[in-house]
């Protein structure tokens, strides 16, 4: 490293200098999640198999809350989990229950999941197209009525 990039960076070298770290432990151990929220697949065929659908919430939230989310979704108590695959979980209080820091993996039926998908997409669309659906309200208002003349209109000769 040269005197002038050590003055650039503050003495520290420069990324690209730097020697890159081993390995990441979870893409070489093979089965090993390969991100913290990966679901274990027996979890997700649990679900499958109930026709659930899951989601990952906060646990404060759920806490201050008192237990309820505002979209009804629920933790959800794996059968397939135990505390003997789950060693780290302090004084069982979450025994069952897929946690990963401060998120837990939690559950509603399917046809819930889509309606409230259907809903959110619904409104979105109603507030995003306000502006463009008052617009062409007007144009049409204005075209059946005889004696008004709508500038900018492509069809219409200009005088």
């Amino acid at each position: 490293m040269t005197p002038k990039t050590q003055k650039q960076t503050g003495g520290r070298a420069p990324i690209s200098e730097k020697s890159k770290k081993g390995p990441n432990i979870r893409t070489t151990i093979p089965g090993a999640p390969k991100s913290l929220i990966d679901v274990p697949a027996e979890c997700m065929e649990e679900l499958k198999k109930k026709g659930l659908e899951a989601r990952w919430i906060d646990i404060v939230t759920l806490k201050r809350n008192h237990g309820y989310h505002k979209q009804d979704w629920k933790p959800y108590k794996f059968e397939s989990l135990s505390s003997e695959k789950n060693p780290f979980i302090d004084n069982n209080a979450f025994e069952g229950y897929l946690v990963r820091k401060q998120l837990v993996l939690a559950a509603k039926p399917m046809e819930e999941a889509e309606a409230q998908r259907r809903y959110v997409k619904h409104r979105t669309n109603l507030q995003s197209n306000v502006s463009q659906k008052a617009v062409d309200e007007f144009k049409e208002f204005a075209s059946k009525s005889k004696d008004m003349k709508v500038h900018g209109d492509d069809d219409e000769d200009e005088e």
